[in-house]
């Protein structure tokens, strides 16, 4: 579904960021290719929980999904990650790959059997706990498993 490979095609929202400091994402490379580095440094008065939402380019799918996968490189920050979207019949889709408590790269995987389709992915969310470290995730694909296809653009093959 999307290759993240350029920041500029994945902004943060900052309108829906509960941090109080900037959120820097940009391109990173290492020898497997290209993919979005996320970094984040807490601040004193941030709240409890900070949530940063990266905006995704519209994209919808049909059929049957089983699994989505997204390949994160990990800081063992503690954070969540979710992926928002919206479902045929107009509910909230919110699929959770669970704590990132890991250090390097990983393919996180969120159950997508009991999505109706169609379904349109429109925002990754990261949770970020009060105790946390600094955030430095890397990101480089959200795919879907089973019969499904895409029927938006904005999306990569």
């Amino acid at each position: 579904l999307y290759r993240f490979d350029d920041a500029a095609r994945f902004p943060v929202f900052e309108s829906h960021t509960t941090a109080k400091g900037p959120v820097a994402i940009q391109a990173d490379r290492d020898e497997a290719g290209d993919f979005l580095r996320i970094m984040y440094q807490r601040k004193d008065d941030d709240p409890d929980e900070v949530s940063i939402v990266l905006a995704l380019p519209i994209v919808a799918v049909d059929g049957r999904p089983w699994q989505l996968l997204l390949d994160v490189f990990g800081d063992a920050s503690g954070c969540h990650l979710h992926l928002e979207g919206m479902d045929a019949s107009g509910s909230l889709v919110v699929l959770s790959f669970g704590l990132v408590d890991f250090v390097g790269w990983r393919t996180l995987r969120a159950d997508a059997s009991k999505l109706i389709p169609p379904v349109q992915f429109h925002r990754l969310r990261a949770d970020i706990a009060a105790a946390s470290a600094p955030v430095r995730l890397g990101l480089r694909s959200l795919s879907l498993t089973g019969e499904v296809r895409v029927t938006a653009a904005g999306c990569v093959g």
